[in-house]
């Protein structure tokens, strides 16, 4: 899988952001979730990853939670897979890094039942390849 980069990070969130205040907050944040996220290799685990790190440890000083979940689908994107979840479903996980009531590896069980590849669910298609992605 391709390494994410500060730049494409930067990028999605400036286009989020537009109307809002872009600037950084923790550029060494920033790097190190980068850093982290490019050491894992199961997209979904990647995804929880950048999720759980940009809403718990905001980066910018705006949109950190939408800036997640859009690196989030460009992380899925890679390996051809997207996030089909409901808005409330959306808010819960927020809601539940933000009160320290879920982990890292909670958001990747979300995120591989609510996710699409190609018109199947990516949790069924797990299952047939015996817990690993394809």
């Amino acid at each position: 899988m391709e390494n994410l980069t500060i730049e494409q990070g930067m990028a999605i969130h400036a286009g989020i952001g537009a109307a809002s205040d872009t600037r950084l907050v923790s550029e060494a944040g920033l790097h190190q979730m980068v850093f982290q996220v490019n050491l894992l290799t199961d997209p979904f685990r990647r995804a929880a990853f950048v999720i759980f790190s940009l809403v718990a440890y905001p980066v910018f000083r705006e949109e950190n939670k939408q800036t997640a979940f859009a690196v989030a689908d460009l992380v899925l994107a890679a390996k051809g897979y997207r996030l089909a979840a409901e808005l409330v479903r959306i808010q819960a996980i927020i809601d539940g890094i933000e009160t320290y009531s879920i982990e890292p590896e909670d958001i990747e069980e979300w995120i591989s039942r609510n996710v699409r590849k190609n018109g199947i669910s990516a949790h069924w298609e797990r299952e047939m390849f015996h817990g690993q992605a394809p």
